[in-house]
């Protein structure tokens, strides 16, 4: 009976205690670190959505044994017409960035995306979300990116 009673007990607890609060393992760390740095942030159903008034919103997700940062932007109808210009302009960005990715998605979207790798460490992801956030940098100094993207 005394085995019974103390299995309950622990079916208990443990019913009441999810794995991780977050949309992933991890999360909550993540999360702390973005409204840190200014970012209003919400739980999404596998990802934290991030905005923030200065940089380009985002979303947060595990991946791979890290994190994958991605935010996107629509395109032009110019990016549409002009392919030859369009990928000319996704691979100037690609050379020239720090921590992040350019590509197209199947919608015709411009995907940005940087990947974390490992566990959250403050110093590091703080690095890299600096890095990451170069991006607006970036596209603030091309001459061509208005022409392309939304």
């Amino acid at each position: 009976m005394r085995a019974l009673t103390m299995l309950i007990l622990v079916l208990v607890a443990l019913t009441g205690t999810p794995a991780f609060a977050g949309p992933f393992d991890g999360s909550d760390d993540y999360k702390a670190h973005l409204e840190f740095l200014g970012y209003a942030v919400e739980d999404g159903e596998t990802s934290l959505i991030a905005k923030h008034d200065k940089f380009y919103n985002v979303s947060v997700k595990g991946y791979n044994g890290g994190v994958l940062v991605v935010t996107f932007f629509g395109t032009t109808d110019k990016a549409k017409s002009d392919r030859l210009g369009f990928f000319e302009f996704l691979n100037g960005m690609n050379e020239n960035a720090i921590a992040a990715r350019y590509y197209e998605d199947d919608d015709g979207d411009v995907i940005v995306e940087g990947w974390y790798p490992g566990n959250y460490d403050r110093t590091r992801f703080g690095v890299f979300v600096d890095k990451f956030n170069a991006v607006s940098d970036q596209l603030g100094d091309s001459n061509v990116a208005a022409d392309y993207l939304e």
